[in-house]
């Protein structure tokens, strides 16, 4: 008769929301220094687009100017299409989320044991039903004038763009009524990092 084997218990999952430059991956940054896995979806979704299957797709859809010299595809092309197309929108979303949302799973279900949580950072984690998946909800709150200047920093975007991808996502007001925790993001990351050591302490304490 064989041992039978302890259960092993999964870390609880934290995910993230909140608005376009909200400051989620620096949340998820200063969580994962506190013992946490984080999982990033739009990492995943960069290498979902790259594989075989959805570049063909996307070059039968909108042909070579989507793509690099190098044969990748160009995100920014794509995302000028289907911010400004909702029928494209969601015929990509449809093809690309499937994808992402396995490998997230599976990126979750492989966290082992010693981590304190596993930290699910995707842009549309409320739309895409990842909430589901998850023990607690927090919502990153930031202003909108300092979300803009990161966001066109980081991307280049002008207000224009900025805003059909904001109108793409749920509300902040729904986003921020959803969630169970509001943390403040107000360019100081010490004091975001201190939060989320609060918090991540008030959720889920250390056993050592």
């Amino acid at each position: 008769m064989g041992t039978s084997r302890p259960v092993t218990a999964q870390p609880p999952v934290i995910g993230l929301v909140g608005g376009i430059g909200s400051g989620k991956s620096m949340l998820a940054s200063c969580l994962g220094e506190l013992g946490c896995v984080v999982v990033d979806a739009d990492v995943i979704a960069h290498d979902v687009l790259q594989t075989e299957i959805v570049r063909s797709e996307i070059e039968a859809w909108w042909g070579s100017a989507v793509f690099l010299e190098d044969g990748t595809i160009n995100r920014a092309a794509v995302g000028r299409i289907v911010f400004a197309d909702v029928a494209a929108r969601l015929r990509l979303e449809a093809l690309v989320h499937p994808l992402v949302k396995q490998a997230c799973r599976q990126a979750i279900d492989a966290a082992g044991s010693s981590s304190r949580a596993v930290i699910l950072d995707a842009p549309l984690l409320l739309e895409a039903g990842l909430d589901a998946w998850c023990d607690t909800l927090v919502f990153v709150d930031a202003p909108d004038a300092s979300r803009r200047e990161r966001v066109h920093a980081r991307s280049g975007w002008e207000s224009e763009e900025w805003a059909l991808r904001e109108q793409s996502q749920i509300a902040l007001d729904e986003k921020r009524l959803r969630s169970d925790h509001v943390l403040v993001n107000a360019e100081d990351s010490i004091a975001l990092r201190q939060q989320a050591a609060s918090l991540l302490d008030q959720l889920h304490p250390r056993s050592d």
